[in-house]
């Protein structure tokens, strides 16, 4: 419903607009991490509601450690480009339940199912779980094979390092959801010391290529380039080496005189999440427009830390990096893209307001350097300042409002959001409304990557019931 990550706008926009352009264009803009939700997580009122969902504690036999959920219906208005059918209006019901079971020992399960229905687009239907897989939890490891959801990412607007799972731009064009992989997960815990505590080695082997799901012939985001037929599922799928992303992470905390900090470094191998396209001329005389897969080596890294000190203590600095260098797959016939490098940095205030109100206050920057291509063109995030001001109430309706906005300092692109989110406990303890508003401004000479699409400037209206 909202634009939680600026990230998420550079991937589905970068997708859109390469379509839009025809053979030229190309996609390869990177995965973002998830948006931080400061604001639930403070909700002390959530945490005494799930008691009664959690077992008494017998770790030998099969039980329900976690359950919980939720049921929502939302309405999208497109408040521009009225005339145009069919593409100014969403009504969606949507439905998630996450079940964690121990199975026996350190043997455990964990589902999470997702429908999702647009009742007026019958082509956006939703309904493979997100979540599946079984772990195994010891002293110093775990193991995790299955389907699952898992973000490496740092900065809140943008995730250049967060590259594991694709995202659906279907569901929602500027603010795409990750979609779960199948592979394994293990990771080994070390022993750590005063300044390098808490080490964890993880390996990732992802063996199975799965499509990225792109927006509906009814969608405002529709992919339609002249002259070209889009054929979303003309893929040439990826099987044995050119399927498989294998990825190594560490990260730690490390404690100094001068700040503590959550570190993290990566390599990784494999498929990009998001395709470049070809043309595919056909018998008669017309082309078709199919993605195209080519695959990336990345290395990279990133922090979160707190400096010591009464002053400085009060903010939170992170930042990420990351070197991204593609290569060719088989199913590859277009341009290559050209190396680059991704960067995000920003900080973070919490504002105590009063004994009970606060006010979250985040600054980021990102920026790229590097490949000239013509995918280069079609990255948005080259020299960009992200903006995002949350209040939260703390009250015990969790009364909370948030604006935030992202430009771009070369050409004034801007996306900009409010979000107004209270529970209404005088009909239901679990019932939530969500209020928001987005507004798209593309640049003045309307060559960048906002004017290529109807304006998405629209209202949301949202009631969820978590259970």
């Amino acid at each position: 419903m909202t634009i939680s990550t600026a990230g998420r706008v550079a991937r589905a926009l970068s997708a859109s607009v390469c379509l839009a352009l025809g053979p030229a264009g190309t996609l390869s803009a990177q995965d973002d991490m998830d948006a931080l939700d400061e604001l639930d997580a403070l909700d002390e009122l959530d945490a005494l509601d799930e008691l009664d969902e959690i077992a008494p504690p017998d770790e030998g036999g099969l039980r329900v450690r976690e359950r919980k959920g939720f049921a929502a219906t939302e309405v999208r208005v497109y408040l521009a480009d009225r005339e145009r059918p069919g593409e100014h209006e969403q009504a969606i019901f949507e439905y998630q339940l996450e079940l964690d079971v121990n199975l026996m020992g350190g043997l455990g399960m964990f589902i999470r199912p997702w429908i999702f229905i647009d009742v007026l687009d019958t082509e956006l239907v939703r309904y493979e779980p997100l979540e599946g897989y079984l772990e195994y939890r010891a002293e110093h490891g775990d193991l995790r094979v299955g389907q699952f959801i898992e973000s490496w990412g740092i900065v809140d607007a943008f995730n250049p390092i967060d590259i594991l799972n694709r995202r659906d731009l279907g569901v929602d064009a500027l603010d795409a959801e990750p979609r779960g992989e199948l592979g394994a997960r293990a990771r080994l815990f070390g022993r750590g010391g005063e300044v390098i505590d808490q080490p964890v080695f993880s390996v990732y082997a992802m063996p199975i290529w799965r499509r990225t799901e792109f927006p509906t012939r009814d969608s405002r985001f529709a992919f339609a380039p002249e002259g070209l037929r889009f054929r979303p599922n003309g893929a040439e799928r990826l099987e044995g080496g050119d399927a498989l992303l294998a990825a190594m992470r560490i990260d730690h905390t490390l404690n100094t005189a001068l700040f503590n900090a959550d570190m993290q470094y990566l390599i990784a191998r494999g498929p990009d999440r998001f395709p470049v396209f070809g043309v595919v001329p056909q018998a008669d005389g017309t082309a078709d427009l199919v993605p195209e897969y080519h695959g990336v080596l990345l290395a990279g890294g990133g922090f979160r830390a707190v400096p010591n000190g009464e002053l400085l203590s009060k903010f939170t600095l992170k930042a990420e990096v990351v070197y991204k260098k593609p290569f060719e797959l088989d199913a590859l016939s277009g341009e290559l893209p050209g190396d680059y490098v991704q960067f995000a940095t920003g900080v973070d205030r919490v504002v105590p307001l009063g004994d009970a109100h606060e006010l979250t206050i985040m600054l980021e920057y990102m920026g790229e350097q590097g490949a000239d291509d013509p995918s280069a063109d079609l990255r948005i995030f080259d020299s960009d300042v992200a903006l995002r001001l949350a209040w939260a109430a703390n009250d015990f309706a969790r009364t909370s409002f948030e604006v935030r906005g992202i430009v771009d300092t070369g050409n004034g692109e801007l996306i900009g959001e409010a979000v107004f989110k209270r529970q209404l406990r005088f009909i239901d303890d679990d019932l939530r409304l969500e209020l928001a508003g987005q507004l798209v401004r593309p640049d003045e000479d309307g060559q960048g990557l906002l004017a290529r699409f109807p304006d998405p400037t629209r209202v949301d209206a949202r009631l969820q019931w978590d259970y």
